[in-house]
């Protein structure tokens, strides 16, 4: 048996989405968040070890804590394909994260914005 390489430069077509769809819940003070973000690649090499399908659909609830900061529980589901042996992997992820939120347009300048002052506060003399 004689091993014959073979070289062919690799080409794929793909479709490729990030959505995000945002509401608020109670007059602004919550807001849900619907994500989806993924990538299919309808022809590929049947001996690939590349991804063919990987979707993740997730949702979120973002609500305040103080100041600039919030938190946003959010679970994601994860489907995974394999071109080549069209291998399958279904997962939901959780997890929360903690922002904090600085506006880009705001006239304040960073130090300013990072050390959040209540509106009643007024400044040492």
């Amino acid at each position: 048996m004689v091993l014959q390489l073979h070289y062919d430069t690799l080409a794929q077509t793909a479709i490729y989405w990030d959505a995000k769809f945002d509401l608020d819940v109670l007059k602004g003070k919550w807001s849900y968040e619907l994500t989806s973000r993924g990538n299919y690649y309808p022809k590929g090499d049947p001996v690939s070890a590349l991804s063919r399908v990987d979707a993740r659909p997730g949702n979120s609830l973002k609500f305040p804590l103080f100041g600039y900061f919030s938190l946003s529980p959010m679970a994601e589901w994860r489907f995974f394909e394999t071109e080549g042996t069209r291998d399958f992997l279904k997962r939901i992820n959780t997890y929360v994260s903690l922002t904090y939120s600085i506006h880009r347009d705001s006239r304040v300048s960073l130090l300013d914005a990072m050390a959040y002052k209540p509106s009643g506060a007024t400044a040492a003399p």
